[in-house]
């Protein structure tokens, strides 16, 4: 059984337990911090805690080259879902590719084995798109390893809630994006990379330092759910 699964079943378990108990160790869990004393709480908050540092190690080795490529694909598994039929191919441009759905638009280096869109169908004006990025304020981006191992941990707590949607908040006044669709950003780029925004309303902007680019669109926080803090994201 994989720490992923494991984890699912520790957050099953938790919630056969009553009210307090699933308060006092979703406390416990977010400081990240193993606990000394012997209760039914903490050896499970211990058992929650230590699966997610494991999460953390499995993804920090799993990084490798082919990231990208793995991202433009998930990208393209978005757009196949939209009714616009060329977004569900890549295209080329000069010597780059460009993926995009609603939410991201990416372009690299060509990587092969993705289907161009074919010549009769219209692809957007990407090249127009990325005119308008902007590199006002610039980004501090999650690590990608604890990053993968938030919404790893996020939904396996959220298993049987249908539709929901992980996010990250880069912090008072910064952008509220999709974690999953930051994921996508981040694996996109390829060895250093700097990450930009104008504010929490406009697409951020992630450029490496071999052409690489992506634009990504923020999500609202005008109609946050109950109880969201404006405050950076704690993985």
């Amino acid at each position: 059984m994989t720490n992923t699964k494991m984890l699912e079943a520790a957050y099953t378990l938790v919630k056969t337990l009553d009210s307090d108990s699933q308060t006092m160790i979703d406390k416990m869990t977010k400081g990240n911090m193993q606990w000394d004393f012997n209760t039914t709480e903490t050896a499970i908050a211990n058992m929650i805690i230590q699966l997610k540092q494991d999460i953390v190690s499995d993804e920090a080795k799993k990084n490798g080259e082919n990231n990208q490529l793995k991202a433009i694909k998930e990208i393209l598994k978005s757009a196949s879902k939209l009714p616009a039929e060329a977004l569900h191919y890549v295209k080329t441009i000069g010597n780059y590719q460009y993926a995009c759905d609603n939410y991201i638009l990416a372009k690299i280096n060509s990587v092969g084995e993705l289907k161009e869109c074919p010549e009769n169908l219209k692809y957007m004006d990407v090249e127009k798109l990325l005119e308008n990025k902007n590199r006002d304020k610039e980004l501090d981006v999650p690590d990608i390893s604890k990053l993968k191992a938030y919404i790893k941990d996020r939904a396996a707590k959220n298993k049987e809630k249908k539709g929901y949607k992980i996010l990250y908040n880069f912090g008072k006044d910064q952008p509220l994006v999709d974690a999953k669709m930051l994921n996508l950003a981040i694996d996109v780029m390829d060895g250093e990379f700097k990450a930009y925004y104008k504010d929490e309303n406009s697409a951020l902007y992630f450029e490496d330092k071999k052409g690489n680019e992506v634009l990504l669109m923020p999500v609202s926080k005008k109609n946050p759910s109950v109880g969201f803090i404006d405050e950076t994201t704690k993985l």
